[in-house]
This record gives C-alpha cells, sequence and structure tokens, in this order.
C-alpha cells in the first residue's frame, strides 16, 4: 500500500512525498546541481550539508541542518594542503563516524521516502541502516591522488576505489550526472571501481536550461560596462581558501591583456556586496546573480576544474582556459579530459603566475577550433535531460 502511494505522490496526484538531500559541502557545485534538482521535483526536501554548500542552500531558501564536515585542507597558496590533510585524517575519520549517527538521527525525525545522497557515503549507509531507499549523485566514485605518475598512485588509487565501491553500492540507484563515454568529464574517477561500473547510470549535467533574455543580457552590459568587441568571464569557484589566490592572479593577469578584451571576474561570494569595482578593462564582483547572461555575452571562460563549473560552460557552448587547484586530483582529471574532447586549455596550477595565464587567455581568444568544438559538445549534451531521467529513476525506485 505505501508504494501505491508514493506512485501516486510522484504522478503529481499529490506533493507530499518527502526527499532529504545530503550534500558534500565544500565548494558549492554539488549544492547548486542539488538544488536545481529539488526545484524540478517539486517535492518537500530537507538538506544536510556544511559550509559553503550549506551557505549556498540557505541562500537559495532551502532549510538546512548542519552536518560535521569532512574534508582536506586547504592553503592560502591556493592549493591541496597535503601534509595538513594526511594529519587530520583521524579526525575526519571521527568525524564521518559522527556524520553517520548525525544522518541517522536526521533522517529518523524528518521520515523521508528516498534519501538522496550528493557525493557523500555516510547518508548511503544511514539509508541502509534505517532501510530506506537511497540514490547516491556522484562525479567521484574514486580518490584522486596528487602523486603525478606514481605506481603506487595508481596501486592506492584502485584499491581505495574496489573498497569504497563496497559502500557505494549500498546506494539503491548510482547516477553519474554527467555524458556517458567517450564524452564522460569525470571519466577517471567515476570509470574506475570496477565493483559498481556496471551499475552507473549517465543522465546528463544536472543544469537548469541556460535563460538568457534580451533584457537580461542589455541589463548585465550596463552594469557591467561592457563596450569591448571581445569578453572573457572568470568564474573563481571551489573551497573558500582556495579563491584569494585565483582572485589575485586574475587582477593582475588583467593588466596584461589587450584593451580591447575585458575581464569580468566573479569572486563566487553568495552573502556579500552586489557592487561591481570596476578598473581599466576589469571587472569585478563579489558574486553573480545575471549569470546566464554575462555568460551568454563571454567569448571565453576561465574557471577552476570542478565538474559543475565545466559542465556550466558546455551547456552554454563556451570554450575554457581551466586552474584546478593544484594537487586537487579530481579537479586536474576533469580539466585534462576537457582538453582532451577539445573544449579547454589547461594551466599547470603549480607553475602558474598571471603573466601565463593572460597568455593562455589571449591564444584561447583566437582559437577558433576551441570555439567550434565547444559547440560541439554542447550540442550533444543538449541531447539530456537529466530531470526528467532522474524523475524517472525514482518513479521506478519506489513502484
Amino acid at each position: 500500500m505505501r508504494k501505491e502511494n508514493l506512485m501516486e505522490k510522484l504522478e503529481g496526484r499529490s506533493l507530499n512525498a518527502k526527499l532529504y538531500f545530503s550534500i558534500y559541502g565544500s565548494g558549492m557545485g554539488h549544492a547548486a546541481r542539488t538544488a536545481a534538482l529539488a526545484r524540478s521535483l517539486g517535492f518537500l526536501s530537507l538538506f544536510s550539508s556544511w559550509g559553503e554548500g550549506k551557505e549556498y542552500l540557505e541562500k537559495e531558501g532551502f532549510n538546512v541542518v548542519e552536518s560535521p564536515s569532512v574534508d582536506v585542507e586547504w592553503s592560502e597558496q591556493g592549493r591541496m594542503a597535503i601534509k595538513k590533510s594526511v594529519t587530520k585524517l583521524p579526525r575526519n575519520l571521527s568525524s564521518f563516524a559522527y556524520q553517520i549517527i548525525h544522518e541517522v538521527n536526521s533522517i529518523s525525525k524528518f521520515k523521508p521516502d528516498v534519501v538522496i545522497s550528493d557525493s557523500r557515503l555516510s547518508p548511503i549507509v544511514a539509508s541502509r541502516v534505517l532501510n530506506i531507499p537511497s540514490i547516491l549523485i556522484a562525479n567521484q566514485l574514486r580518490i584522486a591522488l596528487p602523486l603525478e605518475g606514481s605506481l603506487v598512485q595508481s596501486f592506492l588509487e584502485k584499491v581505495t576505489a574496489e573498497k569504497l565501491g563496497i559502500f557505494w553500492g549500498l546506494a539503491k540507484e548510482i547516477i553519474a550526472p554527467d555524458l556517458p563515454p567517450p564524452y564522460t568529464i569525470s571519466e577517471k574517477t567515476l570509470l574506475h571501481a570496477s565493483s559498481i561500473r556496471r551499475r552507473i547510470r549517465f543522465i546528463g549535467f544536472l543544469i537548469n536550461a541556460p535563460k538568457v533574455r534580451k533584457e537580461s543580457v542589455e541589463k548585465a552590459k550596463s552594469i557591467l560596462e561592457i563596450n569591448s568587441p571581445k569578453v572573457v568571464y572568470a568564474q573563481v569557484s571551489g573551497p573558500r581558501a582556495t579563491k584569494r589566490w585565483m582572485v589575485d592572479l586574475l587582477i593582475l593577469a588583467s593588466k596584461e591583456l589587450p584593451k580591447d578584451v575585458t575581464l569580468i571576474v566573479s569572486m563566487g561570494e553568495p552573502k556579500s556586496s552586489r557592487d561591481v569595482i570596476k578598473s581599466g578593462n576589469l571587472r569585478l564582483l563579489y558574486w553573480n546573480d545575471l549569470l546566464d547572461a554575462t555568460l551568454s555575452i563571454a567569448d571565453l571562460v576561465v574557471t577552476r576544474g570542478g565538474h559543475s563549473s565545466i559542465a556550466k560552460c558546455i551547456s552554454m557552448g563556451k570554450p575554457m582556459v581551466l586552474l584546478p587547484i593544484a594537487y586537487h586530483g579530481e579537479q586536474i582529471h576533469n580539466s585534462r579530459k576537457a582538453e582532451k574532447l577539445g573544449i579547454a586549455r589547461m594551466i599547470n596550477p603549480v607553475s602558474a603566475d598571471h603573466g601565463t595565464l593572460a597568455k593562455c587567455i589571449i591564444e584561447s581568444l583566437s582559437d577558433n577550433s576551441l570555439k567550434e568544438k565547444a559547440l560541439e559538445i554542447s550540442e550533444i549534451s543538449s541531447k539530456f535531460n537529466a530531470f526528467s531521467s532522474f524523475k524517472e529513476i525514482l518513479r521506478t525506485l519506489i513502484s
């Protein structure tokens, strides 16, 4: 009887179905895509997250309970701090145990019909304990270690991927918010866990269709005072501790760009002022409320190697210059795949300086092959409706 009632809810006869979303809180990419998913489904939802993810979800008006954080450490140089992260490992293991307890308690109180985890293991374990079906959304099932070209790295990654695969496999469904091979951006961190590889369902990017209206574009041009023939948009994303370094690098790079190129930099701070700082060909924003309109007028996008950032650019057909977080294995692999697909140029973050960045921007602006390939992959991406596919999977899960 319970399953029949749930089917009625999913078919739109009632909007009382309850979904519990548990979101990885480092950066805002995971939160942004699950917020879009929750809106598309329209059911009563409760979120669990921490850090920037929690801040973003609260800004978007969702109910959020704070979860203990499990994350690596970051340096002021915009890098993953390897030694500090290793030192923090025992504390993270303890926090993971607290996460499971927290998730069991929160899920028990909310009594959801389905638990949806974005890149978090603890809610998968908790939902299994409570005998509630769960769905895993992930573009990373394998830990990517920052040991370039090392045999030790390959061995450790393979072993941990198979061990983690046992626990990821507790989810009823495993969904990749990515394009299927050979276009998978996260192929290196997603497709190398043999124990669960065959269970992965590709649904395309969890990105809302671009909403670009003429009035929004004109508004963006007016606010940003765009008069130049070429526009570069830089989106600074990722954990807060890594942002300042990239902002400083972009400001210095702007001084070496031709005068006919306007560089717009969004610092990715949603709780900050909406003022625009203008200096020469530089436009500096704390947060961009007209993202789609700004992207539509951009000839090139500079961003990190986060999966959601790359997915957004692909959906808009925009070529990229990618500057992944140094020693961040997943972002580096994402960036390399985008470069392999011919839609981006990647800069080594360890040796990057403002001169290298400015040169790469100038060269990319004149590279027509980047633009053509970006439009080609965007066309492939447009054939997928991730939100509709997810709803069908949800319907099947509880039928």
